[in-house]
């Protein structure tokens, strides 16, 4: 006679490889639906306004203003020579010394002030990377310390060190510890976690490269915290097989 456990295991690992299709294919397609939704607001709603005749630019901010005034938090030794501060009205003042008519044109303020940023690390190489070294460790820092003082704080291991250093270690080795525990699974496991991680550590780049303390950050940045939080805790559980082991003692006692 045939044994009923290989009679059924096809028929299981048929419905397992089903679900996953599912799953992968509910991935793809939301994955899809983002994008095409990108590319329509940008052709029907950004397009128009960036083909108006204006010098100062509706749709867009320059990249090099807060950059460089960003390299004044926290304040440094080369910030203060320069003049550097996080105020608006300071970027024009730094513009117009490379190139005077810098602020009568949106194209010709941004190539000043990028020209102005490639020069400090020309001069100054030492001190850059110290005042972003700096900044890495400042970057993420309210985030996890907002987390420590909240009842979740005392369940995540970010809440033992407070640098941006650890931060970033935290969210990338959690997300590649539980897409690996799980690679076996759907794809569409491994394509929300990274996701989220991807989207928590741009933030994170954002902070880093513009203002570490700037409130602009702080939800996606706790909520990647939280999520990371989340995704060690269910390891844990599933290694331990604490939902498995759960479940027999309500078996038991319902049989007893």
């Amino acid at each position: 006679s045939s044994n009923p456990s290989r009679v059924g295991r096809p028929e299981a690992n048929r419905t397992l490889s089903a679900l996953n299709l599912r799953f992968n294919g509910i991935g793809t397609a939301g994955v899809a639906a983002f994008v095409v939704g990108m590319y329509v607001i940008q052709i029907v709603f950004i397009g128009p306004l960036s083909d108006l005749d204006v010098e100062s630019g509706l749709t867009h901010h320059p990249v090099f203003h807060p950059v460089v005034l960003g390299l004044s938090i926290p304040e440094n030794s080369l910030s203060k020579r320069e003049g550097i501060g996080w105020s608006d009205a300071i970027g024009p003042q730094l513009a117009e010394r490379v190139d005077p008519l810098a602020n009568t044109t949106y194209e010709r303020y941004e190539a000043a002030l990028w020209t102005y940023y490639r020069c400090l690390w020309r001069d100054y190489p030492g001190e850059m990377f110290g005042i972003y070294a700096r900044i890495i460790h400042e970057a993420g820092k309210f985030e996890m310390s907002f987390l420590r003082t909240r009842l979740i704080g005392f369940f995540s291991p970010a809440s033992i060190i407070n640098s941006g250093y650890f931060f970033a270690f935290f969210i990338v080795i959690t997300a590649f510890g539980y897409i690996s525990y799980h690679r076996t699974e759907n794809g569409s496991v491994a394509l929300l976690v990274s996701a989220v991680t991807g989207a928590v550590l741009v933030d994170f780049g954002q902070a880093a490269a513009i203002h570490p303390r700037s409130s602009l950050y702080y939800p996606v940045l706790i909520f990647g915290l939280a999520f990371a939080t989340a995704l060690v805790w269910s390891l844990v559980i599933d290694r331990l097989q604490i939902k498995q082991r759960v479940r027999k003692r309500i078996w038991r006692s319902s049989v007893a």
